[in-house]
């Protein structure tokens, strides 16, 4: 901020009567060269032949610095700026000063992402002047929460210049002053290979903002992201006059493996994180991969793609050149990748017969040039709509004209939406034929479809893969296709379909069966991932090819609580280094051929807006984030490894051992079910940990966290019995489940003994805004459980996350737990909710149910929309709410089952899961402006409470307008424990 926006801004304080505001935008007056911004741009290929993004640059001028935007090749262009917190109830002002070597537009948007919400955005548009002037505009209104602020230089007919300084975002009339110091501790490079680069150069600029002098001691720590253990600190003494800037350098080896997260603090001061991360060397080898029995790192990649033709002029969104994400990937280690978006049919045959491979020679040359293969999906599950994908097309104009829309839709596809459009496969045979030729030789494997369970019935995949297969075998019979695609996303049931497909004969037309296992995420899941694989294995077997191929080639979400309540939905593609490590060892140890699973944004670590929904390479800067660093140590270590045995001990301990490339055994050794207190004795072996550093031997915590082994100085066969034998030692063998219940002044939790003798000590319940009243004795037999049920308080919001707190054996633990909020009724208490009111009587031998909705839009008959797409009330049901699992809690067990009451079809009930129809009675009313129903089930509730949701679901003829519940919360058609607790 400069003297004159000082001013300029004090005018405006003094014209309300208020001091200074505080500015949320981070080096606005850009003294900190770009941190805190990202450029993004569409680079042109007409204009910008080599695609390089032109970087920011900063002038210095009278009152310090501004930044230049250059734009020589005319080409759009994004500043994208650190998000901040919004207050709703508050009006905030946007100001900076600008000019342009000549006249153009600047949008200005402020933009949040939410799951709930969607994308919100406020917009403003400046015609910039090329003398300097100051410019302002107010946000009339904001949803609170965290938003970014985009500034937007349109694509010009005419190379163009701009000039930025002094942006704010603040609140008018705000008395709160400036932080006086802006400060960032930032790294030489983001990335350092540590046999070649010894220290990491790292500077702390800071500049002060004030108008006066400043002095400070400000501390630098360096934290390992991952262990966040600090690394290092060092201490400045800074004294800086008004507008002063200054910098400090310094050194840190680079002697370990992994990610550094660079903070600064001190007393009066607004930082931005700085961070690096340090990899070992990764070398491609001569001998070129043979994906049929190398198996090798490789990741989905949503490969550089010009934005479509009817967007003019088209361009390449990126935030750096065109080639710096293929580098990066290709440093990391990978081989291959599985591209979405290479082979977009409109783009390689635009009008009908005539080729255009623009697009996948450049793509293609630029794989080569860093030693990847490339795995294009060949068509996708392509619907309705021609332009999916964020306005990719899929499909040319010319094919949808002779397509047609299929009349057999999947079990996993909603009848009359989505359906797929089934184009001739004449056309498809030329297409896949005419470009296989072309890169006879180039292409190693073609994946045919994404995900074809979802859209594509088998009648119709298997006469598109048959088709697809011929096709490449004759141009390229070295090819592989791969078939199949099989995905258990959305907690679905793939088998139905695979059968049909094999029933068909789909297995003479694939060399590969590739799956998206996203029901069998790891070892811990409701279906354990290596029992998965060996279902798909036997169900090929029954037709004779048990030992086809397989590939895991998707599977983004990798949380073990991805699904579970409590889960944020914006991260649910952001993991941890252990989970992305285990499902590719997991894989590698099972025998699947290729693990394909993750994506490449899921290796960047986004500093910048990290609420932002689905955020991905093309919104944040490409910084190696510690995931990044987990990928280059498999890739170093395992590459063409093969599964030599595999050894799943007690505590959810599984020890995988391979054979490396060199010849050498490796194993790796992780507790999958992420118990604390579990150890082993790894004594006289080479111990690395997930990133590939030195560990010391001896007795090790097992946790969720990777151990990589070798044999040291034990022959072969003393290393496998080490591992096979070797005690798995536990410190407490009580665990809690992993959802407990609260209501008012209760917590339902059950506890569980895995151990082989009785277990007895004392227990309470602290965190989460409560704690119990006292510890409460507990006493479990060997194998067993026990409920508890403690008497809790409130307590400061501010402490730990919800625990169960142990004493046993003269030793404290605390074993985390997440925590549902559920409300507590009496049999027969009525509740209301928005246009809802009824109540729930629990009898000797039933449950009556009496509901009353206000509804003045009646929907009709269904007809074949979904029964929660027309008006309806489902009711969800739980006769054992307070049996509590010790894994996967949450979901549905036996003594769930839920109802749907669709008052204007002929048919009023519908039953799911574990009720019969016949075991309900049901009588509707139609009543002036709604509808009633009493329905009485035969059913017990087995002990105290029963587990009750209400969910109203409201529609006219022609469109959904919403829904509303008693409890109010998201799923709970997923998720029981997120029912309300009826009292008898």
């Amino acid at each position: 901020m400069t003297l004159r926006h000082c001013l300029s801004l004090l005018a405006v304080a003094g014209a309300i009567g208020a001091a200074q505001a505080e500015n949320l935008l981070f080096n606005g007056s850009f003294e900190l060269d770009d941190a805190g911004i990202v450029l993004n741009g569409k680079l042109r290929p007409d204009t910008n032949p080599e695609l390089k993004m032109v970087p920011l640059k900063l002038a210095p001028d009278e009152h310090g610095r501004h930044l230049v935007l250059s734009n020589p090749h005319r080409e759009e262009k994004t500043l994208i700026f650190r998000e901040f917190r919004l207050d709703s109830k508050r009006r905030y002002r946007l100001t900076f000063r600008a000019k342009a070597d000549q006249p153009l537009k600047l949008s200005a948007s402020l933009l949040q992402v939410d799951t709930t919400t969607g994308w919100t955005s406020h917009n403003h548009y400046f015609s910039i002047t090329p003398e300097w002037k100051e410019y302002s505009t107010v946000i009339p209104e904001n949803r609170g929460g965290w938003y970014h602020l985009r500034l937007q230089v349109p694509a010009a007919q005419n190379a163009t210049e701009l000039q930025l300084d002094d942006l704010r975002l603040e609140e008018p009339g705000s008395a709160t002053p400036d932080t006086a110091l802006e400060a960032i501790a930032d790294a030489e490079s983001n990335l350092y290979e540590k046999e070649l680069v010894p220290e990491a150069k790292i500077t702390l600029k800071v500049f002060n903002r004030s108008g006066k002098q400043v002095s400070d001691l400000l501390t630098v720590t360096g934290c390992d992201e991952y262990t966040k253990k600090v690394l290092f600190r060092k201490e400045f003494p800074v004294t800086l006059n008004p507008q002063e800037r200054r910098e400090f350098p310094f050194r840190e080896p680079n002697d370990r493996f992994g990610a550094v997260r660079l903070v600064v603090s001190g007393k009066n001061v607004s930082t931005f994180p700085g961070f690096y991360a340090v990899i070992g060397r990764y070398v491609p080898g001569r001998e070129k991969i043979d994906l049929r029995k190398d198996f090798v790192l490789a990741f989905c990649y949503n490969s550089v793609f010009k934005f479509p033709p009817y967007e003019q002029p088209g361009g390449y969104r990126l935030t750096g050149d065109y080639e710096a994400e293929y580098a990066l990937l290709a440093r990391a280690g990978a081989r291959f990748l599985r591209d979405h978006k290479v082979a977009a049919w409109a783009y390689m045959e635009p009008e009908d017969g005539k080729f255009d491979f623009t697009e996948f020679d450049r793509a293609l040359r630029t794989y080569e040039k860093y030693q990847m293969q490339m795995v294009p999906i060949w068509g996708r599950n392509d619907d309705m709509n021609p332009y999916l994908d964020w306005m990719i097309p899929r499909l040319p104009e010319w094919l949808y004209r002779l397509s047609k829309r299929v009349e057999k839709c999947t079990p996993l596809q909603r009848q009359g939406e989505q359906r797929s459009w089934l184009y001739p496969l004449d056309r498809w045979e030329r297409f896949t034929r005419t470009t296989v030729e072309r890169y006879k030789g180039r292409i190693p494997a073609y994946e045919i479809i994404n995900e074809p369970c979802f859209s594509l019935h088998p009648d119709y995949y298997i006469p598109i893969l048959k088709t697809a297969y011929q096709a490449i075998k004759k141009a390229d019979p070295a090819a592989l296709v791969v078939g199949y695609c099989l995905s258990t996303d959305f907690q679905s049931d793939h088998g139905p379909w695979i059968r049909a497909c094999n029933e068909l004969g789909g297995l003479n037309f694939c060399d590969v069966v590739s799956f998206h296992p996203y029901a069998s995420i790891g070892l811990h899941s409701i279906q354990p991932a290596d029992r998965a694989i060996e279902e798909m294995r036997e169900e090929f077997a029954k037709f004779g090819r048990r030992d086809i191929p397989l590939w895991n080639t998707e599977l983004f979400y990798l949380h073990s609580n991805v699904r579970e309540p409590n889960g944020n939905d914006v991260k649910i593609s952001e993991f941890q280094p252990h989970q992305g490590a285990a499902r590719f060892l997991l894989d590698l140890g099972e025998g699947v051929k290729q693990s394909v699973y993750a994506v490449n944004y899921q290796l960047w670590k986004n500093l910048h807006i990290p609420h932002m929904m689905n955020s991905a390479s093309r919104a944040c800067k490409l910084i190696p984030s510690e995931n990044y660093v987990m990928f280059n140590a498999l890739a170093r270590l395992f590459e063409r490894a093969k599964p030599v045995a595999k050894f799943k001990r007690d505590s959810g301990v599984i020890l995988y051992v391979y054979r490396d490339r060199e010849g050498e055994l490796i194993a790796a050794v992780w507790n999958y079910l992420d118990r604390r207190n579990i150890r082993m004795n790894f004594r006289g072996l080479e111990v690395m940990d997930l990133f590939g550093n030195p560990v010391e031997s001896g007795e090790l915590p097992v946790t969720g966290a990777q151990y990589y082994l070798r044999r040291g100085r034990l022959s072969e066969a003393e290393f496998l019995n080490h591992l096979k034998a070797t005690p798995v030692r536990s410190l407490q063998p009580v665990s809690v489940c992993e959802v407990g219940r609260r209501t008012d002044d209760r917590v339902f939790v059950t506890l569980y003994n895995e151990g082989g003798s009785e277990e007895h000590g004392l227990a309470a319940v602290r965190g989460g805004g409560m704690r119990s009243t006292g510890a409460l004795p507990y006493r479990i037999p060997p194998r067993g459980s026990l409920r508890m049920e403690f008497p809790i308080v409130k307590a400061p919001a501010e402490q730990d996350p919800p625990a169960l707190r142990l004493y046993a054996n003269r030793r404290n633990f605390v074993l985390p737990f997440q925590l549902e909020e559920n409300r507590k009724f009496r049999s027969g208490e009525p509740f209301r909710y928005g246009n809802t009111c009824g109540k729930v009587e629990i009898l000797k031998d039933s449950i009556q149910v009496r509901v009353e909705v206000r509804d003045a839009t009646p929907a009709g008959a269904r007809g074949k929309r979904d029964l929660w797409r027309t008006d309806c009330v489902e009711l969800f049901f739980d006769l054992d709410p307070l049996h509590l699992p010790l894994r996967h809690t949450a979901r549905y067990t036996p003594q769930v089952f839920r109802l749907f009451l669709t008052p204007r079809d002929r048919e009023t009930l519908h039953v799911m899961h574990n009720i019969r129809p016949e075991e309900c009675d049901v009588k509707m009313e139609i009543l002036p402006g709604g509808y009633a129903f009493t329905v009485n089930i035969r059913r017990k509730v087995n002990g105290t409470y029963l587990g009750f949701e209400c969910k109203t679901d409201d529609a006219t003829s022609t469109a959904f307008i919403g829904e509303s519940s008693l409890s109010g919360k998201h799923r709970p058609n997923e998720y029981r424990t997120r029912f309300e607790l009826i009292g008898q």
